[in-house]
């Protein structure tokens, strides 16, 4: 997110700093297009079918679910409804799991 000023905020900066390092490239990729369309709408959340992330994130259907399943689990994409014929409805956790994810690669 940006400020009026066309700067990164701190919980975005936060966000970078602490968050992204402790996650794979396929979750990152799969966290950046569930944000772009959770945001994108000004709605914060959306409603996105797994064929779309796979297309848009170049990968697999099994390795875009393990990398959805994995932030899901650590709170940083929450799954808020049952699947539809327009996809699953998801938002942007506002509180990622930091012990979580840092316990997973033996950091804790």
């Amino acid at each position: 997110m940006q400020n009026e000023n066309n700067e990164l905020t701190p919980v975005e900066n936060n966000f970078i700093d602490n968050v992204i390092p402790l996650l794979t490239s396929d979750e990152v990729k799969t966290y950046l297009v569930v944000k772009r369309l959770c945001f994108g709408t000004g709605d914060y959340i959306a409603y996105i079918k797994p064929a779309y992330i796979m297309n848009r994130t170049n990968l697999s259907g099994i390795r875009a679910l393990n990398a959805l399943m994995e932030l899901i689990k650590h709170d940083i994409v929450l799954e808020l409804d049952d699947m539809t014929a327009d996809g699953q409805l998801y938002g942007i956790g506002p509180v990622p799991n930091l012990e979580g994810l840092r316990s997973r690669i033996g950091l804790e």
